[in-house]
């Protein structure tokens, strides 16, 4: 986490920094400071499929399923499809 926040004081424009640091809180089942983070890098770059599909396991966890496919349809369309597909299959998305 403090490699994280040392990246982030020094390149607070790189998007990957958040995500990654979001992905440690998540991990700590800290999900709202995940969500922020993941937040933080797609206002940065929008583009960040793996940010959206972080995002969406954890809005999809919530019960949150209209966030929760949105961004893993956003994911997919950027290539990374494995958390819609899952969500697919549980019947969460269509």
């Amino acid at each position: 986490m403090e490699d994280f926040n040392k990246a982030i004081s020094l390149m607070p424009d790189f998007a990957e920094s958040y995500y990654y640091r979001g992905t440690v809180y998540a991990r700590l089942n800290q999900d709202q400071r995940a969500l922020e983070d993941f937040n933080q890098a797609l206002r940065l770059n929008p583009y960040y499929a793996p940010a959206y599909s972080d995002r969406a396991a954890i809005y999809l966890n919530h019960g949150k399923n209209v966030y929760g496919c949105t961004d893993a349809q956003k994911a997919c369309a950027f290539g990374k499809c494995n958390v819609l597909e899952a969500a697919r299959s549980k019947g969460d998305c269509r």
